[in-house]
């Protein structure tokens, strides 16, 4: 398995995919940033290693004003019926992946409402809100709302059994994108989808 670590240049670029994207540890995950365009358009986003595919968030948030609103990154366990135990990581967890839990779903399907209970590691629970999962075009959206507002939007996909969703504000950028680490040449292959303009692609990087 090839570490992502560095910067990789983007082959053949797609319209709406990156020219560059760098790959920094962080604890437990990754920061990307993903330069867009020669404009110095960024897209800046988290990730983690999931069976030899590195996840990864990404996106941009118009109005904001430090890192706290980067998108992040949630993967969700699809082997137990009835609940989908998860794993998520935004900058501000900073470097270590906590837990969570959507639970109260439909026992055939993925798709339909949940409450999603999530805490971090340092024991910090956050209010529970209702979340849903449907299925539009070839990728899975994702809604996380209560009462008053909507809270998170996302995009996602099945990667390797289990379901991931990049998450962020409404009216963020945000897209869900993986790459495969198992490769046997230094080239980083890979796909994403966009939340908004139902964009989606193929990347192809090698090392700057």
């Amino acid at each position: 398995m090839i570490s992502p670590e560095g910067t990789w240049t983007a082959m053949g670029s797609a319209e709406h995919g990156p020219k560059s994207v760098t790959f920094s540890p962080d604890g437990e995950a990754w920061r990307v940033t993903h330069l867009q365009d020669e404009g110095s358009t960024e897209l800046l986003g988290v990730g983690f290693i999931h069976k030899g595919f590195l996840c990864v968030a990404r996106g941009l948030v118009q109005q904001a004003a430090d890192l706290g609103d980067i998108v992040g990154l949630v993967k969700y366990d699809l082997s137990n019926l009835g609940e989908l135990p998860a794993t998520w990581y935004h900058c501000s967890l900073k470097g270590h992946l906590n837990k969570g839990l959507s639970s109260s779903r439909p026992l055939e399907t993925i798709f339909g409402e949940y409450r999603a209970d999530y805490s971090s590691d340092d024991g910090v629970a956050f209010n529970p809100l209702r979340k849903t999962i449907t299925k539009e075009n070839d990728a899975m959206r994702f809604a996380w709302w209560d009462n008053e507002r909507f809270h998170y939007l996302g995009v996602g996909q099945i990667v390797a059994e289990d379901l991931f969703a990049a998450w962020g504000p409404p009216g963020a950028i945000v897209q869900f994108a993986h790459y495969d680490l198992e490769v046997p040449d230094e080239h980083l292959r890979g796909q994403w989808w966009d939340l908004g303009q139902n964009f989606s692609g193929a990347e192809e990087l090698t090392r700057s």
